[in-house]
């Protein structure tokens, strides 16, 4: 998978969302992942915020509850950071994260809550550092694994070089991914491109019903087919297509679900 693959398939989940799983960046200290998700929430127009998964608790996402005496009710106090509708979460770190702060985050993902409120338009993209660099950190459970497209985060000197041409102040850090691709995919379009997914991934079942799901799943093991996951590569496969995106961007983002043995 190329840097460029990365970064079209990237874009397109992210835009696409909530229709589309939300990626998960595993990348190295210091290798960009942040200001990469900072630079695509400019792109589109987002607010973005970021939290360390790791330094939180589930408060900080789901809100502080707070007794309404004369309603008889518990509402929830927001975090100040959600102050826009069109916001995007950059939820870092999710692999050192408590098992409280992992099921606020599987909330997010499943009902786009967020300090007590549902925002249809809410982009979130998650981030963790490889075990071996992951000091106290945990096996992400397998309900989390199974909801979100896992993507290796390599920065390669080519894009390092041409970002950091200027000082900090001066950069105008642009993503190299067709401009097209910051738009979603009118649901109309994505409604008929579904006929051809479905019977794509109905039809591969089909023929190999051994890939329809996994029995035994590994603790390092990320992508792996289950129906939740082949659902989403229906998803995946209307989008994708709908913005007719490249044979290597579809490509990483189907490993990323079902896992690079299954997607090839």
């Amino acid at each position: 998978m190329s840097f460029s693959d990365l970064t079209e398939a990237v874009t397109i989940l992210v835009v696409n969302q909530p229709l589309t799983p939300p990626p998960l960046l595993w990348g190295g200290i210091g290798e960009g992942k942040s200001s990469f998700a900072e630079t695509l929430a400019k792109a589109i127009d987002y607010n973005f915020y970021q939290l360390c998964a790791s330094h939180i608790d589930p408060s900080m996402i789901l809100g502080i509850p707070v007794p309404d005496l004369s309603a008889l009710l518990t509402k929830f106090l927001p975090p100040e950071f959600i102050g826009s509708e069109r916001l995007l979460l950059f939820l870092d770190e999710v692999n050192t994260a408590p098992e409280s702060v992992v099921a606020a985050v599987m909330e997010v993902i499943r009902t786009r809550r967020l300090g007590g409120r549902i925002f249809k338009d809410l982009k979130v993209i998650l981030a963790a550092n490889p075990a071996e660099e992951a000091a106290g950190g945990f096996t992400l459970p397998k309900p989390l694994r199974n909801r979100v497209v896992h993507f290796t985060f390599d920065f390669p000197f080519s894009e390092f070089a041409k970002i950091t041409t200027l000082p900090p102040h001066l950069r105008d850090v642009r993503l190299s991914v067709n401009e097209k691709y910051l738009r979603p995919a009118p649901l109309d379009e994505i409604t008929s491109r579904w006929v051809y997914a479905s019977a794509a991934v109905d039809g591969f079942l089909s023929k190999f019903p051994q890939h329809y799901k996994k029995e035994k799943i590994k603790e390092d093991e990320m992508a792996f087919p289950t129906p939740r996951a082949w659902d989403n590569v229906k998803i995946i496969l209307a989008v994708f297509s709908a913005v007719s995106a490249s044979g290597g961007a579809l490509h990483a983002a189907i490993a990323g679900t079902v896992g690079d043995g299954v997607a090839a």
